[in-house]
């Protein structure tokens, strides 16, 4: 996997010439460059990458199934069009031809790359996962920093709130009583008050000049609104904590996938984007694991109640500690890389 792909060349023509294929030493090292992190031996050379030289004979079944349907095959036609009408054949204008096509006509990336990559190799061939996280842009990484501190702190509130309001408002731990399910009740209002307060944020962003600046504010408002519920006792206040919090809400949603995609040049894109989801899952489960640790170090405590029922007494703790969270994730922000990846 050291070798360059001048030494590959030589080492793969052979190859081509025993199928048939005389090509310059510049294309076979190119094709090889591209495929060697998943070649184990010189036989796989022409497996994986005989798609450069010759159309495939035959489809694999499963993607064929998935793939060559609805209105894909005439989608496939029409971009066959579009690529022949192009004069100037470099990558930075293909693929902006391209792009502006599948914009125009409505149609995702992934369904057309999936599409056509069936066309031309046949099989679901292409950089293995790890390869592609290794050549990953910086963009992935940093954005992605952001995001798993974004997502550990939501885990907290969609957990603790009630609890947290129950006992700081309604002054009760107890889950069965009265007092507790109206806490139930009003975290409902709340999350919809913090759903508008996203909305309404959503409106504000693009006032913004520098787009770090504004996810960054965005953050430190949310955190503000998650560190101010741990002392508010009036459950009208808290309208005004998960307004802020709604700013945060609207960033998050908005701002990282628009900056990862800005980053990539579109190969791959699609399993990026993909790999990306990980930053949203991979916070909430760790924030799940380490939370009991949190809450019981942090002045959470579990009370007996006359019943004999254990019930934890100072979920707040964990809104302070999403707060925390987010004001973590707000100075990460700054060292988001956004250029484009090559």
């Amino acid at each position: 996997h050291s070798l360059n792909a001048s030494q590959l060349a030589t080492i793969y023509q052979p190859i081509l010439r025993a199928h048939g294929i005389e090509v310059s030493d510049e294309l076979a090292g190119k094709a090889a460059d591209i495929m060697k992190e998943r070649m184990t031996l010189t036989t796989d050379m022409w497996d994986l990458t005989s798609f450069f030289f010759v159309a495939p004979t035959e489809y694999e079944e499963k993607l064929a199934k998935k793939q060559w349907k609805g209105e894909n095959p005439a989608m496939l036609k029409e971009l066959r069009s579009v690529l022949e009408a192009i004069d100037d054949f470099s990558k930075e204008n293909t693929e902006a031809v391209v792009r502006a096509w599948i914009e125009a006509k409505g149609f995702s990336l992934g369904q057309v790359m999936n599409t056509l990559r069936l066309a031309l190799v046949g099989a679901g061939k292409g950089p293995g996962m790890f390869t592609l996280l290794k050549k990953a842009p910086s963009t992935f990484w940093t954005v992605g920093l952001v995001q798993f501190f974004c997502w550990f702190a939501f885990l907290y509130m969609w957990n603790n709130t009630t609890g947290a309001i129950a006992e700081n408002v309604w002054g009760t731990v107890d889950a069965k009583s009265a007092a507790y399910q109206s806490a139930g009740d009003w975290t409902g209002v709340l999350f919809a008050v913090q759903a508008v307060g996203s909305i309404l944020w959503a409106l504000v962003l693009p006032l913004f000049r520098n787009e770090k600046v504004g996810y960054s504010v965005s953050l430190l408002l949310g955190a503000a609104g998650f560190i101010s519920t741990f002392f508010i006792h009036d459950q009208y206040l808290l309208f005004v904590s998960f307004l802020l919090i709604g700013c945060a809400w609207a960033a998050m949603l908005a701002m990282p996938f628009a900056m990862l995609t800005n980053s990539l040049t579109g190969k791959a894109m699609g399993t990026y984007l993909g790999l990306f989801n990980c930053t949203i899952c991979l916070p909430q489960i760790v924030a799940a694991l380490v939370g009991g640790f949190l809450f019981k170090t942090f002045g959470g405590a579990m009370v007996t109640l006359e019943s004999g029922a254990q019930v934890q007494s100072g979920q707040a703790v964990m809104l302070l500690i999403a707060g925390i969270s987010l004001v973590i994730a707000a100075i990460a922000v700054f060292g988001i890389q956004t250029r484009k990846a090559n």
